[in-house]
């Protein structure tokens, strides 16, 4: 007699509209993410439950050469620095949501910050085609770097930031939306306005220098 095999129930499963049954498993998928990995050479990574992937240690994708991740690409906890600079990315969809050290997607082609972590240890999204800062992490422990974009406002900017904020090279004409409080260097020269420092500090406890 023919010993039982899985695929005899899944044989009898109906698949329409679901795939094959590796993919409704979830096999073909973990395979796919695993692949992408080693490619990549991420380690020390667990891929989770929800296919989301952990990682405890440092990843750095600098010119990756890709101008998204793939679909079933999601991590979710960094214990290191993320790092996809010059990757040629128009979106931050798969990016963790939270990252213990800095998340650096300088150099790309972003005009939205959606999808971008949630909680990181410092952030930096310069040189970028950025207008907005919506959607930025809502807790930032140390820097955020947004200069050399195109932005008009700093609104949606976490409001307390515990080491050095940079905002320069941008088109600002106002610093409303800024940081409440910067622990660090408040830097905002090369804007389509020259502030002052009594403007700035009329907005923002600033512990460190003002730059202007």
């Amino acid at each position: 007699m023919r010993a039982w095999s899985v695929y005899d129930n899944l044989n009898e499963m109906n698949f329409e509209r679901r795939g094959t049954p590796l993919d409704v498993l979830g096999i073909g998928q973990k395979i796919l993410i695993e692949k992408w990995l080693i490619e990549t050479k991420v380690k020390n990574y667990t891929i989770n439950d929800d296919y989301t992937i952990d990682v405890k240690e440092n990843i750095d994708l600098y010119m990756i050469g890709s101008y998204e991740f793939p679909k079933y690409i999601k991590f979710n906890s960094i214990d290191g620095y993320f790092i996809c600079d010059v990757c040629g990315l128009t979106s931050l969809i798969g990016c963790p949501n939270y990252v213990k050290g800095i998340f650096r997607c300088r150099e790309n082609r972003l005009t939205s910050l959606d999808d971008c972590p949630k909680h990181v240890g410092s952030f930096d999204c310069g040189e970028n085609g950025l207008s907005s800062l919506i959607g930025c992490p809502t807790y930032v422990e140390y820097n955020f770097y947004c200069d050399c974009n195109a932005l008009t406002s700093l609104k949606g900017c976490p409001q307390t930031i515990n080491g050095v904020f940079s905002c320069c090279f941008n088109d600002l004409i106002s610093l409303e939306g800024c940081p409440t409080l910067v622990g660090g260097d408040f830097l905002c020269q090369g804007n389509k306005k020259k502030f002052t420092e009594k403007y700035v500090r009329s907005l923002c406890n600033v512990k460190g220098k003002i730059e202007l």
